[in-house]
């Protein structure tokens, strides 16, 4: 297994320290993306998806919610935060340890492709990935350096994916402090 930075979940490995190996990195995209009203998406890409509307209390803690073909993260900033999108051939091992919060889940690419858009913007990102479940982990950093309403921070979001079997919503790590002012 290779490391990325999260871990435990099911099947998933975890640990507090980063071993040297990596596994077959497929993709990596770096981009800055507008949280416009908390959220962004990453979707079956070239599929009809639509983004939740019914957001919980429970779900904006949680960083994030699960609908078909798509997943929507609720960022802590409304503008622009940088995310990186890492796609992998191979199971990783997450580790935790530098991030505030993070979450995973399944997303089924019926259509062998990712999409990364913004809730009221553009297509940001559309990879070709070959079709079926992936597992994705989402980690938030920089939660505590966030300004009053989420104007202003240094957050920061990396998105891991890789094939695998469908698993429900689990948060791995929770952000305790206030993060949407």
């Amino acid at each position: 297994m290779a490391a990325f930075g999260v871990a435990g979940w099911h099947s998933q490995r975890v640990a507090d320290r980063r071993p040297q190996e990596r596994m077959p990195l497929l993709h990596r995209a770096s981009l800055v993306v507008f949280a416009d009203y908390f959220q962004f998406y990453i979707a079956n890409g070239g599929a009809n998806w639509s983004a939740p509307e019914d957001w919980s209390d429970d779900d904006l803690r949680n960083g994030g919610k699960v609908a078909e073909s798509v997943v929507a993260i609720a960022p802590a900033s409304n503008m622009d935060v940088p995310v990186e999108v890492e796609v992998f051939a191979e199971e990783q091992t997450i580790y935790l340890g530098s991030f505030d919060h993070a979450f995973s889940c399944s997303l089924r690419l019926e259509t062998g492709h990712l999409q990364l858009h913004e809730c009221t913007g553009p297509e940001r990102l559309f990879l070709s990935v070959s079709a079926g479940d992936y597992q994705v982990v989402v980690l938030f950093s920089g939660l505590e350096r966030i300004g009053e309403h989420g104007l202003a921070g240094k957050d920061s979001y990396k998105i891991a994916l890789w094939p695998g079997s469908p698993q429900d919503f689990k948060v791995l790590k929770q952000w305790t402090g206030d993060w949407r002012n």
